[in-house]
């Protein structure tokens, strides 16, 4: 009996991710009422205290930690879910593998964006020194625009920070960044991309029997046209939620760049 009811609380964990990211105030969407968030967190929270009865470590606290209740809904923050036979793995939190927060991030960014690139089959690279904003270039090959072998450039970022505010990020560039990525007078076509993830690292990626998933979003923008500015330390730019590069919206920037054009 028990074993039939942990197997079938593997979908609820599944599905408890997609309430905490559309159903919560982790963003701005319509969230669930107190009724409803009371029954999913019970479940989820009564499930993982048996896993840790079962495994024999019946201390400490449980690692799902709510952030608040009020009488309209709720807002979750998930914790290091433990490995189950079947069931979602998360990766270990911050800290264990000892690398800054800052570099865990900067370094999940370019592995999300290599693997959209090796999926559209682009040959991606990092100039060994970075002074011109220029994190990550991405070449083609076998186009027929005007250009046969296209390259595009990103200045890649990584936040946790709650900064979507309504269709856009308003995100804050670094002033010599974005005095970098302005202008037409470059070889390339010049994008920034914010990723998005959560404040845990057990939450950028969840792994399953036959596959891994990550579960984060990113966004990009070009700032060619944009004016001079008397800032001096950060530009706040809005970066278009609509623009999630994709497979399908990283091989579009290509063509762009093939037929010497370039996206907003």
């Amino acid at each position: 009996m028990t074993d039939s009811i942990m197997r079938s609380s593997i979908s609820v964990f599944v599905a408890f991710n997609d309430v905490r990211s559309n159903q919560s105030l982790v963003h701005d969407n319509p969230i669930l009422n107190h009724s409803e968030a009371l029954l999913i967190f019970s479940h989820i929270e009564a499930s993982i205290r048996s896993i840790r009865a079962l495994k024999g470590n019946t201390t400490g606290r449980s690692r799902w930690t709510s952030l608040g209740a009020g009488r309209h809904g709720c807002c979750y923050n998930v914790r290091n879910i433990e490995a189950t036979p079947d069931g979602p793995r998360r990766s270990p939190s911050r800290g264990t593998a000892g690398m800054d927060i800052s570099r865990q991030k900067e370094q999940f960014n370019k592995a999300y964006v290599r693997a959209i690139a090796a999926q559209a089959g682009f040959n991606p690279s990092e100039l060994e020194v970075d002074d011109d904003s220029v994190d990550f270039e991405l070449s083609g090959r076998g186009f027929v625009g005007l250009l046969r072998n296209p390259k595009v450039q990103f200045q890649l970022k990584c936040t946790s920070q709650d900064l979507v505010s309504g269709d856009v990020i308003k995100f804050p560039l670094p002033r010599k960044n974005y005095d970098d990525l302005r202008g037409n007078d470059v070889v390339c076509p010049r994008y920034l991309a914010v990723l998005l993830v959560p404040e845990e690292p057990a939450m950028w990626v969840e792994h399953h029997p036959e596959h891994m998933r990550m579960l984060n979003a990113c966004f990009y923008v070009s700032l060619r046209d944009l004016p001079d500015t008397a800032n001096t330390s950060t530009v706040t730019v809005d970066v278009p939620l609509a623009q999630r590069l994709t497979t399908e919206s990283l091989r579009h920037l290509m063509t762009l760049a093939s037929n010497m054009e370039i996206a907003s």
